[in-house]
């Protein structure tokens, strides 16, 4: 169930960020994400040749990383060659 603060939210255009991954944020904007921000799911219909929004979820956690995990985990992808 989506959190009432992301109720209303047809008006909004959205972005979605795709990856196979985490999207790291610095953590003065996580309370703006968290608010206005939701997650999606996406299912591919091979029918229509097209993508369609399969669920929406608010966003209920977190963990924190440093600058630091970021840096180092950089370098050794430098060092590995990617």
């Amino acid at each position: 169930m989506l959190d009432k603060k992301v109720r209303g939210i047809n008006k909004t255009k959205y972005a979605v960020l795709k990856g196979y991954g985490n999207l790291a944020i610095p953590m003065h904007l996580l309370e703006e994400i968290v608010t206005h921000c939701v997650l999606v799911e996406t299912r591919y219909d091979s029918d229509r040749n097209e993508s369609f929004l399969s669920k929406v979820s608010s966003i209920k956690d977190f963990e924190v990383i440093t600058g630091d995990e970021i840096d180092s985990t950089l370098v050794q992808q430098s060092l590995e060659g990617e």
